[in-house]
């Protein structure tokens, strides 16, 4: 068994993101919440590629695991961050594929998703509506990324570390 956290957190998720946009503008240069983004959606479309390692406490299962996403935003969402304070606000439809050492190919993930939230450093709060589900998540800020987005083409890369009591 894998020791992680002794408050309950049962999974440690190293992740390394890269992805592809157009009808998006803006810049972002964060790290654990703190940095500068200014993110305008204009109707973007979007593809991610994501690598991963999971550990898991509880069952001490470990995951190597890849995903690939396509990500449909809606025109207005807006994505702001200066200093410490944050500020987002977002719909969009996702298409997931994912594939891991643990479980093997997972069933395609198909998401309708509204988010608003805001956060001040690395802490924050977040309403997210999931194909007619709201629930409220409070998440500690860990990634650190960099962005430019000019409308016709932009690059994004992510690199995070997440601790989690479960998904």
């Amino acid at each position: 068994m894998l020791y992680i956290d002794p408050d309950g957190q049962k999974k440690l998720k190293f992740s390394l993101t890269g992805g592809v946009t157009s009808g998006k503008i803006g810049v972002e240069a964060k790290i654990f919440g703190f940095g500068l983004k200014f993110d305008l959606d204009l109707g973007s479309v979007a593809k991610y590629g994501s690598v991963y390692l999971e550990l898991d406490d509880e069952t001490g299962e470990v995951k190597l695991g890849a995903t690939l996403e396509r990500k449909n935003t809606k025109a207005g969402s807006v994505g702001i961050t200066l200093g410490y304070i944050n500020i987002e606000g977002s719909e969009y439809t996702s298409e997931t594929s994912e594939v891991n050492t643990y479980d093997g190919k997972v069933p395609k993930k198909k998401e309708n998703v509204k988010e608003e939230g805001g956060a001040l450093g690395p802490f924050g709060v977040k309403e997210k509506r999931k194909n007619g589900t709201t629930t409220e998540e409070r998440k500690m800020d860990t990634k650190g990324s960099v962005g430019i987005n000019a409308l016709f083409i932009g690059v994004e890369v992510k690199a995070e570390v997440e601790l989690t009591e479960d998904k």
